[in-house]
């Protein structure tokens, strides 16, 4: 808006929007996938059948490498080193306050600190982690005083401190199994499990209660971006990374991947809508940009 001579002159904007080919208001591009070999800094160990991925404040990214049993850092000049000691098949890692939290293989949470020297793994202290299941994944909220979730086979828990560590309470129970959560800005949680996304907050209702918001073909990891958006990792036949709006309305498909090379783990880039997927068949980490789609026009 501009003043111009005593009168205000208003510029009006016509948004057109374009739709791909596909059909959706979005588009990815695949800009790079990263594969490591292995290093002298790594024991010449490098990405086998990585399962997540995760980046620290500073923009270095994290890979939990199953086949190996090992973490990996690549910093921003894209050097490689292996982070901590051997960890047990990573499933799963969570980037949150200096540390960097995996599921290995005995179904429990462990965490090092990133700027140790030599950092090591102390297993997360739940008091009734018999009663919960199998932890499958793992989540912090964005807004303090922080909350932990952990999804396990028995359903969706919240993770309050006591003097002893944690205790787990139940907040969703679903024996299928919880395989990705995550948590928006507004502390709602949202859970993946066997082909459907659920939500603790209602959009339609615009009330905390938990419903399933959409079904997808079997999903295996869940994140959410900085304006709310959720992003799924499917397998199988449909076999994609996939975009929806907080209210569910599939926004993008993205991923040249096939039934034999499914995505498991994503992660969205700190402020920005890039997506990074862990494709464990692939040993590499697949990372899609979006284009730009949208057109303002002056009318």
């Amino acid at each position: 808006m501009k003043k111009l001579s005593g009168r205000l002159l208003i510029a009006v904007f016509t948004v057109i929007v374009l739709l791909s080919s596909t059909g959706f208001a979005e588009v990815y591009n695949l800009t790079e996938t990263i594969k490591f070999l292995g290093s002298s800094s790594t024991t010449n160990l490098g990405l086998s059948q990585p399962r997540d991925v995760a980046f620290d404040n500073s923009g270095n990214m994290y890979v939990a490498s199953y086949g190996n049993s090992r973490i990996f850092k690549r910093d921003t000049s894209g050097n490689w080193t292996t982070f901590g000691s051997s960890i047990g098949n990573p499933r799963k890692i969570v980037y949150y306050g200096g540390y960097i939290y995996v599921i290995d293989n005995t179904y429990n949470v462990k965490y090092a600190y990133v700027n140790a020297t030599y950092p090591s793994w102390t297993t997360l202290n739940i008091s009734n982690k018999l009663y919960i299941g199998s932890i499958m994944s793992f989540a912090v909220s964005s807004t303090l005083p922080a909350k932990f979730y952990v999804g396990t086979t028995k359903g969706v828990y919240q993770l309050n401190a006591v003097s002893t560590g944690y205790t787990a309470v139940q907040l969703l129970a679903l024996t299928s199994g919880i395989d990705g959560i995550a948590v928006d800005s507004f502390n709602h949680v949202y859970a993946s499990t066997q082909g459907q996304i659920w939500s603790s907050y209602d959009p339609v209702d615009a009330i905390n209660k938990w419903v399933k918001l959409t079904s997808v073909a079997y999903s295996s990891d869940l994140a959410i971006d900085s304006s709310n958006n959720i992003y799924v990792t499917v397998t199988g036949s449909d076999s994609s990374v996939q975009k929806f709006s907080a209210v569910a309305v599939l926004l993008a498909k993205m991923g040249n991947y096939t039934a034999s090379r499914n995505p498991s783990g994503l992660t969205v880039y700190p402020g920005s809508s890039n997506v990074y997927a862990a494709c464990s068949d692939m040993n590499a980490i697949t990372v899609f940009k979006p284009m730009k789609i949208f057109t303002p026009l002056p009318r």
